[in-house]
């Protein structure tokens, strides 16, 4: 097999981008919309609010009045969701609740707190001064009526699903949740529920990274194990039904029985690329059909595999979501780093609390392969080639 030709992280997450096509959409029900990509863009039926809304208990009265007077009669209670009274002649005054609609007439409300009673239904104004619209939430204040309240390729979270019931769209058109596979490959691993052989180890991949997929909106994944035998990787993939992206692990670098680029070429995947300038993780593979699916041939070692996984698998999946929201990296400085590499490093490493602010603290393991060293880590930091900055993109596994 050809060795392959290194690119660069960056040129290697752009391409798992830009060959991500889009998902179609769904409508789905809010209640079960949480964590979904918007797939529509949604307008106001009505502004917001959609009436002069009263922000503060107390009473609602016409400013000009009270260059005149301080003391008002109680003229009736405006409660919330009861259409407007109307406000009488000058010295009355309406009794407002929160969220109620402004009594007709008036122009400003004084807060309960402003105010002394004299117990025989009239109000004392404390306030020094009242200004002409205090304590009212105008209509529209917000959004006017037909104004975009959420794009495309927003997450749906509680404060969006919220918004978008306050206009009406409690069934929003949400990106569908692509489909995955994903194949553990080598004649070594066995189910974790066995007992290996003095020569095998149990599969650690599919609870690895099936709980990064899962921590990332992506349930509907389809695990697989497969032996190195001649031929076995072709049948399964044969037999697979279609998934919009396939991930592989393992058998993925150059040596005699490292199969899967050529099946996945076989079964129809173009190559983007295969080989990345970063440790670990160097052998990635990348491919596209002409069906819009995408193949990943990720690394047998475990840490290899889930930096490759978190680094570009759950992205390209997020893109093909439409999903706009930025990269969950984080800059924080670095309490001891490395020494300067050619390549792209990532590193296992944890926040730590520092007088001065979190700093992230890279924690040695013991090589691609140590799956249980990540444990003292919840996430990995990227040190580009080159010098080393004090500052370091760091992220969580999921």
């Amino acid at each position: 097999m050809q060795k392959p030709t290194l690119i660069s992280v960056d040129e290697a997450h752009a391409a798992v981008l830009g060959h991500a096509r889009r998902m179609d959409s769904e409508e789905v029900d809010s209640a079960r919309a949480q964590g979904r990509i918007l797939a529509q863009t949604v307008h106001a039926d009505r502004a917001h609010p959609p009436f002069d809304r009263v922000a503060m208990d107390g009473i609602a009265l016409r400013v000009v009045d009270l260059a005149t007077r301080r003391t008002f009669r109680e003229q009736a209670f405006q409660p919330a969701g009861a259409a407007p009274l109307r406000l009488d002649g000058p010295g009355e005054c309406i009794r407002v609740a929160t969220g109620s609609i402004l009594p007709e007439g008036a122009d400003a409300v004084v807060q309960v707190e402003l105010l002394r009673p004299d117990g025989s239904g009239s109000w004392t104004v404390l306030a020094e001064t009242v200004r002409e619209g205090a304590n009212i939430h105008r209509l529209g204040g917000d959004l006017a009526c037909g104004a975009v309240v959420a794009d495309p390729g927003r997450g749906l979270d509680a404060a969006a699903l919220g918004a978008l019931a306050t206009f009406g769209a409690t069934a929003p058109r949400c990106a569908r949740i692509p489909s995955v596979a994903l194949v553990c490959t080598g004649d070594e691993i066995v189910p974790p529920d066995r007992i290996p052989s003095a020569w095998q180890i149990r599969a650690s991949h599919p609870a690895t990274l099936l709980a990064a997929l899962h921590a990332a909106g992506f349930a509907d994944v389809a695990v697989h194990l497969c032996s190195d035998a001649p031929g076995a990787l072709e049948a399964l993939l044969a037999r697979l039904p279609p998934v919009d992206v396939l991930l592989c692990t393992g058998g993925v670098s150059v040596g005699e029985r490292d199969r899967v680029p050529a099946s996945l070429e076989d079964a129809g995947f173009r190559r983007v690329f295969h080989g990345v300038s970063m440790k670990p993780g160097k052998p990635l593979w990348f491919g596209i059909h002409d069906s819009g699916r995408s193949a990943f041939g990720l690394p047998g070692n475990p840490v290899s595999a889930l930096v490759a996984l978190v680094r570009f698998a759950i992205p390209h999946l997020r893109a093909r979501l439409g999903d706009l929201r930025p990269d969950r990296f984080l800059r924080l400085p670095l309490e001891n780093p490395p020494s300067e590499d050619s390549r792209t490093r990532f590193l296992a490493a944890s926040l730590v609390d520092h007088p001065d602010g979190t700093r992230v603290r890279i924690v040695r393991g013991n090589g691609s392969g140590d799956l249980p060293g990540l444990l003292g880590a919840a996430g990995f930091v990227e040190i580009p080639p080159g010098p080393v900055s004090p500052v370091a993109a760091y992220r969580g596994w999921a």
